[in-house]
């Protein structure tokens, strides 16, 4: 008895045990890459090296203010503190370049819409 009690203790914990682990196959794929946003879209767009510093020094300078913000800004501040940075940039881009953020930024646009149509249906 108690064998037979022990062999249903030690099954029941292995069955515990193997309920808590997170799948990894099908639908319910854990992601473990992250992506680089800037370098997607600097190649993307065609940036030169000397661009992208410039561009980093921009984004830097705009975290450094956004950080400071934090506590006191509100939704709107911001936006326009984005919408600046966004301006910075583009002063450094060509008119091809800007054509082709153009196109990418739709094409991601698509993308979060396929997403969130595919969460939505869920």
């Amino acid at each position: 008895m108690k064998k037979l009690f022990m062999f249903a203790l030690v099954f029941a914990f292995v069955g515990f045990a193997n309920a808590q682990e997170k799948t990894t196959k099908g639908k319910h794929a854990v992601k473990t890459e992250r992506k680089n946003n800037f370098d997607e879209w600097s190649t993307a767009v065609g940036l030169t090296d000397a661009q992208k510093t410039e561009i980093q020094g921009i984004q830097a300078k705009y975290e450094e203010k956004r950080s400071s913000m934090r506590q006191s800004g509100t939704a709107q501040d911001f936006k326009n503190l984005n919408d600046e940075r966004q301006k910075e940039i583009e002063k450094l881009l060509t008119p091809e370049q800007m054509k082709k953020q153009e196109a990418f930024n739709q094409r991601k646009n698509e993308e979060k819409e396929q997403k969130a149509a595919m969460k939505s249906s869920k």
